[in-house]
């Protein structure tokens, strides 16, 4: 089938889409194909984006009636209105009302294996891809289709242990490449995401145990180690454009503000966020209240970003997930 969004630009910085008007419409071709078109063409409407204050104001902690069991990856879909959580130990993906904040459907993990990094498609708000499974284990990425709960592919690497536990990744919808980083193995491979083929890898002189991993506000990767206590940032080739940090603490969920380039880090074993400027100069680090229980961050893994200013962040040990403002 043609690649009906070819000739569609997205802009990432305003969520807005550009059409190319002096092309065959690619929209009106996929209403012919596509029953989704109605209900697609209302998501792509642009929303307007508000920046995190950086004031951490505890909006909520939820974990009661949640039943999350080591929740890592956690994306948000502000234009679907959902929140992904990567259930580790539940083997499932579970999807939230980014209104209501009730859980909406939960999508169980084929094979029954622990899903780890999660991505949603920017062109398609039903498919979602996953990355899962730990060392010695089958490991995988699944494109699942969230309606239906189908695996439209699954990518399978396990069996000659070159894909090893496999953490955080991006889909890169303008080159269809998978960036995903592979823990124990030091590096981010790149993969096609229409078929699965295998493109290359980088970072080995600088990765140790990459886990997190985002776009810069530049169109750059960003890429987070569980060692070494550094981000780094690469080209979409892969080569080294800066480190940022010094004695970071067990780096792992990275998210890139797209209203001004600010930096948000999960420092798990510090139990912290901490925040750097786009040109990676350190803000501030965010610990939680140590007096008050509740609201300390225990092991944070998945942040996020809502298109309304607040920050969305999944606790690993405190199975739990945070929203602030």
């Amino acid at each position: 089938m043609k690649n009906f969004f070819s000739d569609i630009s997205f802009n990432f910085i305003n969520n807005s889409v550009i059409i190319d008007n002096n092309k065959e419409n690619p929209l009106l071709l996929l209403e012919e194909h596509n029953s989704y078109y109605q209900l697609l063409k209302e998501k792509l409407k642009s929303i307007k984006i508000i920046p995190f204050s950086k004031k951490f104001e505890l909006v909520t902690k939820l974990k009661e009636g949640y039943n999350f069991k080591y929740p890592f990856d956690l994306k948000v879909n502000s234009k679907e209105k959902e929140i992904y959580i990567a259930d580790r130990e539940n083997q499932a993906i579970k999807i939230l009302d980014l209104n209501s904040l009730e859980i909406k459907d939960i999508i169980p993990i084929p094979a029954k294996i622990n899903p780890r990094g999660l991505f949603v498609d920017r062109k398609w708000p039903n498919i979602i891809y996953v990355s899962c499974g730990d060392s010695g284990e089958s490991t995988n990425i699944f494109k699942i289709n969230k309606f239906t709960k189908e695996v439209i592919f699954k990518y399978d690497c396990g069996n000659d242990k070159r894909f090893i536990t496999p953490s955080g990744m991006i889909v890169d919808d303008l080159t269809n490449r998978i960036y995903l980083c592979e823990e124990f193995n030091d590096h981010v491979r790149v993969i096609s995401s229409e078929n699965g083929e295998e493109l290359f890898t980088f970072g080995h002189d600088h990765l140790s145990s990459p886990c997190g991993i985002d776009f810069t506000i530049d169109g750059d990767i960003i890429v987070s180690n569980f060692n070494g206590g550094k981000l780094f940032v690469f080209t979409k080739e892969g080569g080294l454009i800066k480190e940022i940090g010094v004695d970071l603490n067990s780096g792992l969920g990275v998210k890139v503000d797209p209203t001004n380039g600010d930096i948000y880090l999960c420092e798990s074993w510090g139990d912290k966020i901490t925040v750097f400027d786009r040109n990676g100069e350190f803000l501030k680090s965010f610990v939680g209240s140590v007096e008050l229980e509740d609201q300390r961050l225990n092991k944070p893994y998945g942040i996020d970003l809502t298109h309304d200013g607040r920050l969305v962040i999944s606790e690993k040990e405190g199975c739990c997930v945070t929203i602030y403002k």
